[in-house]
């Protein structure tokens, strides 16, 4: 069974001086303030993390276009020339 992520928007009242301080720690880690504030109920509450779904690599097709390369010769060529004029 695949668990995904899902979050539910809710408010919650904070003292000032609380969300504040908060707000200085998120910034101070380079986090957002759900972040922040996930992991703080996820220690306070004693579980862990779930992990994200593992995504499936899906494999493209190659297409051999010659017009595509030869355009992309001819402005690369032109590119070149007008960086070598300078």
């Amino acid at each position: 069974m695949i668990r995904y992520l899902s979050y539910i928007k809710t408010t919650v009242e904070l003292p000032a001086d609380l969300f504040k301080a908060l707000k200085v720690k998120a910034a101070l880690e380079s986090r957002s303030l759900k972040d922040l504030m996930t992991e703080i109920f996820r220690e306070a509450l004693g579980k862990t993390p779930t992990p994200a779904p593992k995504r499936r690599k899906v494999a493209l097709p190659v297409v051999d276009c010659p017009t595509a390369r030869s355009l992309r010769t001819r402005h690369f060529a032109k590119g070149v020339e007008v960086l070598v004029s300078r």
